[in-house]
């Protein structure tokens, strides 16, 4: 199982589809390290909400990851299915989405 989160803009061609900015998944095996981070609400919680409400959360997630890697390597799912060096690069790009998109529409899948 995976979370699947995108952004994209509603019917913005001319074809009436929607235009996706990106379109990432990722394990369900990381929601500890995004709870200890604090964004797993902005992963999870944020479906029909603009790319600029989650960016603050996703922005201090990615420099509590960075701060403090051991505590997250330490949350590295035995299974082997998702690591932190997984995790944080995941994040960096979801992040840098947001902020290149800031008015582009989450969706997520879980």
């Amino acid at each position: 199982m995976s979370l699947d989160i995108w952004l994209y803009y509603p019917s913005a061609t001319t074809e009436g589809t929607d235009a996706t900015v990106i379109d990432l998944n990722i394990t369900h095996n990381l929601t500890p390290m995004w709870r200890l981070a604090g964004c797993y609400d902005a992963l999870y919680m944020s479906v029909d909400r603009e790319a600029r409400t989650i960016s603050p959360a996703l922005e201090e997630a990615v420099r509590r990851m960075k701060v403090d890697p051991a505590a997250y390597v330490a949350l590295n799912p035995p299974n082997g299915w998702g690591s932190y060096e997984d995790a944080l690069p995941w994040l960096e790009r979801l992040l840098v989405a947001c902020k290149a998109h800031p008015s582009a529409i989450v969706g997520v899948s879980k």
